[in-house]
């Protein structure tokens, strides 16, 4: 992605750190579960950790008429085809509607270009990221893995090459 992407009131641009700063203490509880229970950070830190890894450039930042409300990105695996895909968010990620849905699908097909699989973990809880990741076609385990106390499950989407796939959108 190379610019600015912008779908009604949402855009999506690449991170800056001072987003990290800004969305650290705003981050929905679930979010904020994630990280500590997950990576054992605090938010602020781990939302700066792909500036510290050398990954800034595959992390963004989504905006709600120009409000940052989330950053995600991509943490390539060292020694395999595929990539950590994350999203991290305030409560204004859950009002993003349409547009949301709309960036989402696109977004995830262009990281597929590059990285298959995308895998992370999500809170067992946190039931409206678990709608969202199956709508957008991330399959789901159902296998609880637990970390500081926190059931998490595994969610994973392969790219699908042949002659039936389509051309992910450019964004």
């Amino acid at each position: 992605m190379t610019g600015p992407v912008r779908v009604g009131r949402l855009s999506v641009r690449l991170a800056d750190p001072m987003d990290a700063a800004y969305l650290g203490p705003r981050l929905r509880p679930w979010d904020m579960v994630e990280c500590f229970a997950g990576a054992n950070l605090d938010p602020v830190t781990m939302l700066m950790r792909p500036f510290s890894d050398g990954f800034g450039p595959l992390t963004w930042t989504l905006e709600d008429s120009g409000e940052p409300i989330a950053m995600g990105g991509l943490y390539p695996f060292p020694h395999d085809p595929g990539a950590a895909i994350w999203l991290l968010g305030t409560e204004g990620l859950d009002r993003g509607g349409l547009a949301l849905l709309a960036l989402s699908r696109p977004w995830v097909a262009w990281a597929l270009e590059s990285y298959s699989p995308l895998c992370n973990m999500v809170p067992a809880r946190a039931e409206g990221t678990i709608r969202w990741l199956r709508w957008v076609g991330f399959d789901i385990d159902p296998a609880i893995v637990h970390f500081r106390g926190v059931r998490f499950l595994h969610f994973r989407m392969d790219r699908v090459d042949g002659p039936n796939s389509a051309p992910a959108p450019r964004l």
